[in-house]
């Protein structure tokens, strides 16, 4: 069912089951093709979801965090490199990703840099030399950027009919929600039941060919609306998407003794209203900063499993939990199955405080004279870690997750946007602790699905129950 075309910017071919009086998709039916784009959605860090998306992209507070990271100084930023990291994030599925028929995320992820003098002159010699993954990171050697743009070869393995995910040769149905099973005579039935479809006759087959620019539709669509393939066959409804809070954690992560040393604990101070606890606005350190950009890192498949396979985003969580419960023994592989499940972060693109529990990919150092650097380091060091932002001073951060440097000027300008009553204001502190790392993952949930996302994450419970906007 796949169209001609080269790897990336080809057509897929699905059939969609439409009950076109209803206007609304029963389910569809594709080859491995389809499926493996969309187990491809959640390989994807945020940022890049974002970046494809023109910052348009109804998650909630991102596409502002987005914008605040291209807005920053660079003085802001340990390196150089680390905005590049945050704006362009790599995956670490990337190269699994490139033979897709369709592939919306145009990142080379085998490119990577060296420095042009030193390169030169290590080739063929015995010592080693240095190379990173992503541009601008300064050699130590010659004060120069690593400017020498090379690519790794493509990995070698045995030539099958599988697809990126899933085995070849089987027919896959997705209903409208995105939830994935083999094409059988029993799944027919439960989704025909499922749906309270009686009178088949009312039913139609329409074929639809997919290429980026209706891949792109489709991922929005996702991250959006409970019926994704609807919206992509007959256009978005006008009902408001998730329009309640996110429903609490089902899982608490807390220490042996619960309790946490000065130094695992991060206190921000927050302007709240008196009435309602809403946050104006928040007074943090560069370690909260830190988390927030890391947010733009996160493979989407890492945030639905972080949050207990409940990120309040259905047709993702739905997708997630296709791959662990109905597709046992049509994936590849286990290494397949982890990367839709549980996929890591590329090699340095976690940070010391490792409050999202981010597993990093070891470096491709599979040329004994090739050696990793960590760009959010200034010198330059083969230790992961390091953070992405840098400030003596503190930060402000907004209910909607814009960054800008703290000062007396943009804190008033914040007070002015949002007409509030300087009697009504006061201020409290917050505190996110590794033995708490509960509050760390409800902000990143609220972050998800609302533009309030510090009120949600930092107001007492009983005060912040309220509608999200978006």
């Amino acid at each position: 069912m796949a169209g001609a075309g080269s790897a990336g910017t080809g057509k897929i071919r699905v059939k969609f089951l439409v009950d076109n009086e209803k206007r609304k998709v029963v389910f569809a039916e594709s080859s491995k093709e389809f499926v493996d784009v969309l187990l491809s959605f959640l390989t994807l860090p945020l940022g890049t979801i974002v970046r494809l998306l023109g910052k348009e992209s109804s998650l909630g507070c991102f596409d502002e965090l987005y914008r605040s990271v291209e807005s920053l100084d660079a003085s802001h930023f340990q390196t150089k490199a680390c905005r590049n990291m945050l704006l362009r994030p790599l995956s670490a599925a990337g190269e699994v990703c490139e033979d897709l028929i369709v592939r919306i995320d145009d990142t080379d992820h085998r490119r990577f840099w060296c420095c042009r003098y030193n390169s030169k002159t290590h080739r063929g010699g015995t010592g080693a030399f240095y190379y990173s993954s992503v541009p601008d990171v300064p050699c130590q050697q010659c004060g120069k950027s690593f400017d020498d743009m090379m690519r790794w070869g493509k990995r070698g393995g045995v030539v099958t009919d599988d697809g990126a995910f899933v085995r070849g040769g089987i027919s896959y149905a997705t209903t409208d929600n995105l939830q994935v099973v083999p094409a059988d005579t029993d799944n027919l039935m439960n989704l025909l039941h499922d749906l309270g479809i009686e009178d088949i006759t009312m039913l139609e087959e329409k074929t639809l060919e997919l290429g980026t620019e209706e891949i792109k539709v489709l991922l929005k669509q996702t991250l959006k609306s409970d019926q994704p393939l609807t919206d992509l066959m007959f256009g978005p409804s006008d009902e408001p998407a998730r329009t309640n809070e996110p429903p609490s954690m089902g899982v608490k992560v807390s220490s042996e003794n619960g309790s946490s040393s000065d130094c695992d604990v991060l206190r921000v101070k927050l302007l709240v209203t008196k009435t309602d606890q809403s946050v104006v606005h928040a007074e943090v350190p560069e370690e909260f900063c830190n988390i927030l950009f890391s947010f733009l890192t996160l493979p989407l498949g890492h945030v639905v499993k972080l949050l207990g396979g409940s990120s309040s985003i259905s047709s993702i969580d739905n997708l997630h939990r296709s791959v662990g419960e109905n597709m046992t023994g049509y994936i590849k592989s286990d290494v397949c199955r982890d990367m839709a499940l549980s996929p890591k972060l590329p090699p340095f693109f976690s940070c010391n405080n490792n409050f999202l529990m981010t597993d990093e990919q070891a470096p491709r150092d599979s040329i004994t004279l090739l050696v990793a650097v960590n760009p959010k380091v200034p010198t330059m060091t083969t230790e992961t870690g390091g953070g992405y932002a840098k400030g003596q001073g503190k930060f402000l951060v907004t209910n909607e997750l814009r960054v800008v440097p703290f000062s007396l000027i943009n804190a008033f300008s914040e007070l002015k946007n949002k007409e509030h009553s300087v009697s009504q204001l006061e201020t409290t502190e917050f505190a996110f602790t590794k033995a708490e790392v509960i509050r760390v993952l409800n902000l990143l949930r609220a972050a998800l699905v609302s533009r309030e996302a510090l009120t949600l994450a930092c107001s007492p419970p009983t005060k912040s129950k309220r509608r999200l906007r978006h």
